[in-house]
Parts: structure tokens; C-alpha cells; sequence
């Protein structure tokens, strides 16, 4: 199995111009790529991915939290601070190792 993937999930990671495009929108495609790079590392076998989420309001990260609350096979906390700073939550996935 492969150890850490890395995802950074700033909006102008994700789309060309949000200049448009309302929080919510923002969210729902920060959250949908969310979801879909934590089934991809699971398929791919990955034990660990960090998401780098940012600052911001906190909404994504708090959207984040209450997706992963739902899944019995990770757990998550907190991204290393000197690497990434505050903005990254590190999950682990139980049923890969």
C-alpha cells in the first residue's frame, strides 16, 4: 500500500474563474472533489491523505469533519502545523493498512 497523497482543495485549485460563483457553489464543488479524492485514495490503497482545506470561514473544513464523522474506517485530526500550517486535516484510513 502507498503511504500519503496530497489534495489541495482552494477553490482556484478547482476551477479556472469563481469570480461568479456563489459560496455555496464553491462549496459544493470543493466538497464533491472532497469526496471524490477520499474514494480514490481508498481504491488506490493510500493510509493517509491530507487535505489542504485553508483557513477561511471554517465551513469547509467543518463540512469536511461531519463527512468524515460518518465513515467507521478513518480517522482524522489535525495536519502536521510546520508542514502545512492550520489549514489541513489528516485523515487515516483503518481499512487500508
Amino acid at each position: 500500500s502507498k503511504d500519503t497523497a496530497e489534495v489541495d482543495m482552494h477553490i482556484w485549485e478547482l476551477v479556472d474563474d469563481y469570480s461568479r460563483m456563489t459560496n455555496t457553489e464553491m462549496l459544493d464543488i470543493q466538497l464533491g472533489y472532497f469526496e471524490k479524492c477520499l474514494q480514490s485514495a481508498i481504491d488506490h490503497k493510500y493510509r493517509r491523505v491530507v487535505f489542504i482545506h485553508g483557513v477561511g470561514s471554517g465551513k469547509l473544513k467543518e463540512e469536511i469533519k461531519a463527512t468524515l464523522d460518518q465513515m467507521d474506517f478513518v480517522d482524522y485530526k489535525p495536519a502536521n502545523m510546520s508542514q502545512y500550517g492550520v489549514g489541513a486535516t489528516q485523515v487515516d484510513i483503518r481499512s487500508n493498512s
